[in-house]
């Protein structure tokens, strides 16, 4: 039977020893997360640049994942969660029309290596507007270690 290893058993098996960081492994989680009112901010998908900016991610974090949840069908507008330089950075841009169905994310090449710099994570919006009724929200919620 072949045995293959993740970087964590290739560093225990080892000579000498090389124990895992604590981002990946005995670490603390932590989570970033904001609740949007769409009915207060009118999200217009017509201007290229207009984003929702959610929160902050600090440098060294590491991501787990996300999670995106509304109590709302987006409708036909189309969604992403990234970066301003890359929209799409932790979920591809997509319709999302399921009411109070979390919708969990996360794009592997951009998961586990430490951000270089603080990042701020913003929802894209193209396609059509946001709805925007009295009442309407999503909450985006982001885990993630710090190295």
């Amino acid at each position: 039977m072949a045995t293959f290893y993740s970087d964590v058993m290739t560093g225990l098996n080892a000579n000498p020893v090389q124990l895992p960081s604590s981002a990946q492994q005995h670490g603390e989680l932590y989570i970033a997360q904001c609740k949007v009112d769409l009915a207060t901010n009118n999200i217009d998908h017509t201007d290229p640049d207009s984003v929702v900016e959610l929160f902050k991610l600090p440098k060294g974090a590491r991501v787990v994942g996300g999670r995106l949840i509304t109590n709302v069908s987006f409708g036909s507008a189309v969604v992403g969660v990234g970066t301003v330089a890359d929209p799409a950075k932790y979920l591809a841009e997509q319709t999302y029309t399921v009411i109070n169905v979390p919708l969990d994310f996360g794009v592997a090449a951009d998961l586990y290596e430490p951000l270089a710099a603080e990042e701020t994570v913003v929802l894209n919006v193209e396609t059509a507007d946001m709805p925007n009724s009295a009442g309407n929200f999503f909450i985006v919620q982001m885990w993630y270690t710090v190295a």
